[in-house]
């Protein structure tokens, strides 16, 4: 008899024997005796047997706990000592081979994020680095960041308020930094993660080289745009001064019309080239000052009012009596509404509409172009920003192709965004967001914006 059962029943079992054995010979207290010394001997054994099969087990279970595959035995299954081991045995060897697996999985990516060419940092909330793979370390001077602040490491405050601001709103923060010294460029992303604490990953990418072909890219769009400038007012005047002279073939004038037309389309092409090359440089600045949006849209509806006219399409403007006012260049918002403007009576039939207008939404001034043109194809309409991008391919009158993509550039210089909506056969909405500027004040020395509905003076 074994296990935890037998070592309880062993003593009393004895002492039983013994009696019996006692009564058999007439002699009940010398068998007493004899049960009552061997009862408890026998007892000891089991249970120091018991407690050297459970030792074992224990061994087995603190080999799977550390990852290591547990010996092993041949249990015999003569008790519920053999039977809980074979049990915990079976688990032990289970947790040891996911033990495995799990330290081998986290080598692996732990290898891949080191060798990302994308810096990773784990910020806690209180700033210390958690974690940082080889190349955000090398970004920061090539030491470990782990255990470290997050402005010691990066040396960059501007840095550091984005990832402040993203542990303390929540919000996603984008920012370009250069590093000091070797003068990199370093696109940062900033999200926070959903942990029991809060705590920020940090993804970091040197865009040096992507800043360096784009300037190449810009550099060689406005030389080329420069070098054609010179040529094409050469061809134009000398067209000019042919079609002025009366006497000129009537067979050759119409060809004439067509090179002037022609140098008139690619003069304005050269010219929106060197535009939006001025708008990507990196070192080229707007100058803000307050600008109230109505009188944007009034003197948009002025400058195009002719050619609506010419088009034979009603041009309507809408703004709120009250100003509103962003921070800007009234040059540059106003050359984007006028894009935006362009581009809706361009693709109105005649007898349309058009409606610019003005209005505030949250913290934000929208301005707005909305025409009942023929709209834009679903697939076509996120690629309506792109330079050269024309959503009707079988038109090919008028138009660069780059006024939507200044539009855009425009936009984004001033801190706003852009946006698109539109249906087939009902028409289009352009819209263009800035931030709304409530502590300026700005006098209007002109009318008010007419309502929808009055034609422009």
């Amino acid at each position: 008899m074994r296990g935890i059962v037998g070592q309880f029943l062993a003593g009393p079992l004895c002492v039983a024997v013994g009696v019996i054995v006692g009564r058999w010979i007439d002699r009940p207290d010398a068998g007493l005796l004899v049960g009552l010394t061997i009862g408890p001997c026998v007892s000891v054994a089991l249970g120091l047997s018991a407690r050297r099969r459970l030792r074992r087990i224990s061994a087995e279970a603190e080999l799977g706990r550390e990852g290591r595959e547990p010996h092993g035995h041949d249990f015999a299954m003569r008790d519920e000592i053999d039977r809980v081991a074979s049990d915990v045995w079976r688990l032990a060897s289970e947790s040891s081979r996911r033990l495995s697996r799990d330290h081998a999985q986290i080598e692996q990516q732990g290898f891949l994020i080191d060798r990302m060419r994308d810096g990773l940092m784990r910020v806690a909330a209180d700033g210390t680095v958690l974690f940082a793979n080889i190349t955000a370390g090398a970004m920061f001077g090539g030491r470990n960041p782990t255990q470290r602040s997050f402005i010691r490491v990066t040396r960059d405050h501007e840095l550091n308020e984005a990832l402040l601001r993203c542990l303390r709103t929540g919000n996603e923060q984008h920012l370009t930094l250069e590093i000091p010294g070797d003068h990199r460029l370093i696109s940062a992303h900033i999200s926070l993660l959903r942990t029991q604490r809060p705590e920020a990953l940090v993804v970091l990418r040197d865009i040096t080289e992507v800043s360096r072909l784009q300037q190449l890219r810009r550099d060689f769009v406005a030389n080329v745009s420069h070098e054609l400038r010179t040529p094409l007012s050469t061809i134009k005047i000398l067209t000019e001064t042919l079609l002025e002279l009366r006497d000129s073939d009537a067979e050759i004038l119409p060809f004439l019309e067509k090179i002037d037309a022609e140098v008139d389309a690619m003069a304005a092409l050269v010219r929106d080239l060197l535009d939006l090359a001025r708008l990507e440089a990196p070192a080229v600045g707007i100058a803000r000052k307050p600008v109230e949006a109505g009188g944007l849209i009034r003197d948009v509806s002025e400058r195009m009012a002719s050619l609506a006219g010419r088009q034979q399409v009603t041009l309507e403007t809408q703004c709120p009596p009250e100003p509103l006012i962003v921070q800007g260049d009234e040059r540059r918002l106003h050359q984007a509404l006028l894009n935006l403007t362009r581009n809706a009576i361009d693709h109105t039939p005649a007898g349309g509409r058009i409606v610019v207008s003005a209005n505030a939404s949250g913290d934000e001034v929208v301005l707005a172009v909305e025409d009942s043109g023929s709209g834009i194809a679903p697939e076509d309409l996120p690629r309506v920003w792109e330079r050269f991008f024309k959503a009707d391919r079988a038109r090919t009158e008028g138009g660069t192709g780059l006024g939507l993509a200044i539009v855009k550039h425009i936009a984004q210089a001033h801190g706003g965004t852009v946006g698109a909506s539109s249906a087939l056969g009902k028409g289009s909405r352009f819209e263009i967001r800035l931030p709304r500027d409530y502590h300026s004040v700005i006098e209007r020395e002109r009318s008010p914006c007419p309502m929808v509905g009055e034609s422009p003076p």
